[in-house]
């Protein structure tokens, strides 16, 4: 166990100190935050406009999350192994009695922390912008506390990584991914009490200042990404980043399709391609939040065991490639 949790720790912290990591979260935090400009002109002909308006808030912003989650997945994960491989830092690691299937467990448990904390920072952020974003008309009030209190963990996390950096030659990359996200998720706890219009968010059937829903929606999407990821450390004990990145594109845009072409064409192909390929469609739910429709419980329940038999089905591919590559030579 102490084998394991360090080779998660030092995957995990060259994870975010990477600057593409650090570059990525900023920039899909901006476009996250960007995302009430385009929604807050969005009109229903049905009652709730105020709620369609926040769905289309939720919406894009899980729409750029996924997108950039996959990436972020593939960027990370798909070098994790053959780099160590290739500079045979991987050979130096197995001398030390740590065996193979502890070594791939390792690496992926600390490329899937590393974009759970991204995730989980974009999904607070995407409920916190459908809290202060999604006015439809110039007389409702804005939310300032949400709008003051995400300026605040993006301003203090640019100021204590510079600070740290600067002082202390800490990862400017790794100090701002951490700082933000302490500080968003003290903000988004706090703004759990309070709705919008600064009244007491529990009781008389209000469970919480946020959209649920969209939490539910979000869960789901990271465990679409984290099979991605899955992938990725498999095929990195083969494959080089561009060769990676190629297939987990192709498999993605497969989970994506493939059960509509089988409702379309069937076959014996088809349906062997739907077992095989990860079911990104069923975890993909944003028509759900589009036309407000309620996610069930049990429909979250069952995807995630299947993400999770998906996932121990995927490292142990990983723990066979790995095995029978030679790191040696």
């Amino acid at each position: 166990m102490r084998q394991f949790y360090a080779i998660l720790t030092n995957t995990f912290w060259e994870a975010v100190r990477q600057p593409a990591y650090g570059l990525v979260l900023i920039i899909v935090a901006l476009l996250v935050l960007a995302a009430p400009l385009s929604g807050a002109h969005i009109y229903t002909l049905a009652a709730g406009d105020h709620l369609s308006a926040q769905r289309a808030v939720a919406g894009m912003g899980l729409s750029t999350v996924l997108i950039a989650g996959l990436g972020l997945a593939v960027l990370i994960a798909a070098g994790v192994i053959n780099r160590e491989i290739e500079e045979k830092t991987a050979l130096t690691v197995l001398t030390k009695a740590v065996g193979r299937l502890v070594f791939i467990a390792g690496k992926f448990a600390g490329v899937a922390a590393a974009i759970t904390l991204a995730v989980a920072a974009w999904s607070m952020l995407i409920l916190l912008t459908a809290r202060f974003g999604a006015n439809v008309a110039a007389y409702e009030n804005f939310d300032y506390a949400s709008f003051g209190g995400t300026m605040l963990a993006i301003g203090g996390g640019l100021a204590a990584a510079t600070w740290r950096n600067y002082f202390s030659g800490k990862s400017w990359v790794g100090s701002f991914s951490l700082t933000f996200f302490g500080i968003l998720s003290g903000v988004f706890l706090a703004l759990l009490f309070v709705t919008p219009d600064y009244q007491w968010a529990f009781g008389g059937g209000k469970f919480g200042a946020y959209d649920w829903q969209v939490a539910l929606a979000a869960l789901l999407m990271w465990e679409a990404i984290l099979l991605l990821a899955g992938l990725a450390v498999a095929f990195s004990t083969r494959l080089k980043m561009t060769a990676n990145f190629a297939l987990c594109l192709g498999l993605f845009a497969g989970g994506l399709t493939v059960d509509y072409f089988y409702a379309t064409y069937g076959g014996e192909w088809l349906a062997a391609g739907r077992m095989l390929v990860p079911a990104v469609q069923a975890l993909w739910i944003s028509e759900a939040l589009k036309y407000e429709v309620a996610i069930p419980l049990t429909y979250v329940a069952d995807c995630t065991a299947y993400a999770a038999l998906y996932l121990a089905a995927t490292l142990f591919l990983a723990a066979y490639l790995f095995e029978k590559r030679e790191i040696a030579g």
